[in-house]
Order: structure tokens, then C-alpha cells, then sequence
């Protein structure tokens, strides 16, 4: 949609932005005729989750850039672990349509996003969750919004702090938050080619976790 950024505080603003192609809307047009849906109701929050708001922005019937819904993400699931997954946002195709009202963040939470597509997600991992060693075929981009975290590869480890990034290139990765503190992070998985041949350097499992031979 069409829009600007602009500080009018007195401090500094950091933000961070994940774009993903998008296909020209039909017939050049940026006005949708469908209508407005309505907000969704969002699922009830937990305790252990800090409640996040989440803003969706389209177009009218005018073409004028709006928001489209403004409140609670209406998603979320507790992982076995103990970590909340909240889904924010999702695609199933690149280039993927802009102008659909359907609400990709009101969809089922699975692990890896659709072929083709991408997921944008938010995980509170409470003090001393325990993660698993996995991977999976995409590219994620992680950005720690609080707290901090520890990432367990195959034979080292690097600690995320709030404010940082990450690049995962589908590596074998285990979150661990050994702290004393939440720690919230949000992710952007994009699907991924699979690698070519067989990787001598790990194995799925039939739980979908990975094992180095």
C-alpha cells in the first residue's frame, strides 16, 4: 500500500522490514471492490504471553491505501517445549498476491511455510525453555525483540541479544533460552530449495528432528 514513515518522536526509531516480491495488482488498479472483512476475533492470550498488536494494511474500493485491521494476532499454539508460536502473517506463492482479504495469519501454524511461500511468525520462549535440534529448507531471517537466547548448532553455540539479527541458512539449529528472562523473536522463513544429493552432514528423523551420522 501506499504509505510513509514518518518519526515524529524525539528518538530514535530502529525498524526492521522483511519485503517479499508481490505481483502487479489486476489491471493496474490498486482499488479492491470486495469488502472490508471483519476484524478477527483473536484467540484468548495466555499469561505467559505479552499481548502484541498487529496491523494489516490494504486498499479500498477507492484504491486509498487503509488499514485493514488493526488488533490481537488471532493465532497462537503452545509447542511441546513450552514456547508460544504466534503467526503474524503467511504467503503460499513468489510473487504472491497483495490484494487478497483472506487473513494469512488466521491459517494453521505449521513448522515450515507452504512451497513457495514464506511465514512470519513470533515465538516467547519463557526463562529456561528447552529447544531441539532440527532444521528446516528455508531461509529465516530472526530478529530477538527481547530477552536473550542461545542458537545450539552441530558444534558451537551463539547467544542473540535483543536489538540483533540472524540469518539461518537452514542449518541445524536448537533455541535455548538459558536465561532468566522471556525472550520473545521474530522469524521470517522463507521456502528454500532442498539440497541436492544426500547431506552427509545430518539425517531427518521420523519425529522430524536431525542427526549427524
Amino acid at each position: 500500500t501506499n504509505h510513509s514513515w514518518e518519526n515524529r518522536s524525539d528518538k530514535p526509531c530502529r525498524v526492521a522490514f522483511a519485503l517479499i516480491d508481490g505481483k502487479p495488482p489486476p489491471g493496474g488498479s490498486l482499488a479492491i471492490a470486495a469488502p472490508m472483512p471483519p476484524t478477527p476475533k483473536p484467540a484468548e492470550t495466555p499469561p505467559a504471553i505479552a499481548r502484541m498488536r498487529r496491523i494489516v494494511t490494504s486498499h479500498d474500493a477507492d484504491g486509498k491505501a487503509v488499514a485493514m485491521w488493526d488488533g490481537l494476532p488471532p493465532r497462537w499454539a503452545q509447542r511441546e517445549r513450552g514456547n508460544y508460536t504466534t503467526l503474524i502473517w503467511g504467503t503460499d506463492e513468489t510473487p504472491c498476491e497483495t490484494w487478497d482479504r483472506k487473513d494469512w495469519g488466521d491459517i494453521p501454524n505449521e513448522i515450515e511455510p507452504p512451497p513457495g511461500g514464506t511465514w512470519c511468525r513470533v515465538i516467547d520462549y519463557p526463562p529456561k525453555t528447552r529447544g531441539r535440534m532440527h532444521r528446516t529448507d528455508t531461509i529465516d531471517y530472526v530478529i530477538c525483540l527481547k530477552g536473550r537466547i542461545d542458537m545450539d548448532m552441530d558444534d558451537s553455540t551463539v547467544t542473540l541479544h535483543a536489538g540483533e539479527m540472524m540469518v539461518q541458512m537452514g542449518t541445524n539449529h536448537s533455541w535455548e533460552n538459558r536465561y532468566d528472562e522471556d525472550c520473545r523473536i521474530a522469524f521470517v522463513l522463507l521456502d528454500a530449495k532442498k539440497p541436492a544429493g544426500k547431506d552427509p552432514r545430518w539425517t531427518i528423523q521420523p519425529d522430524g528432528t536431525t542427526k549427524r551420522p
